[in-house]
């Protein structure tokens, strides 16, 4: 969670940017394969792949690749992943990765 200096509570990522997360393709039946993006420490499902990592803007890199790649299914992976635990709490990095 990125935490707020002013009222020192953290923020909460919405429900929706975690888990499996349909960017491009994914419900074409006739894909030849999927690709998932998963971020990393600190990272966001779709702001690490924007080039000024914001998050609720359409035009990013995953989107560029689905406009080269019609046939994939294009996906990313978002979780909770803070570097330090001073940051928030997050699911320790082996049980995150048997859950994907």
């Amino acid at each position: 969670m990125p935490f707020n200096f002013f009222n020192k509570t953290p923020k909460p990522e919405p429900a929706e940017m975690t888990g499996l997360i349909k960017i491009s393709g994914c419900d074409n039946p006739k894909r030849c394969g999927d690709v998932i993006f998963v971020h990393g420490l600190g990272g966001h499902a779709r702001g690490t792949w924007h080039p000024q990592e914001l998050r609720d803007d359409d035009n990013f890199w995953l989107t560029w690749l689905a406009q080269e790649r019609p046939d994939l299914g294009i996906w990313s992976f978002g979780y909770k992943a803070e570097p330090f635990e001073w940051r928030g709490s997050t699911m320790p990095l082996f049980d995150r990765a048997s859950n994907l």
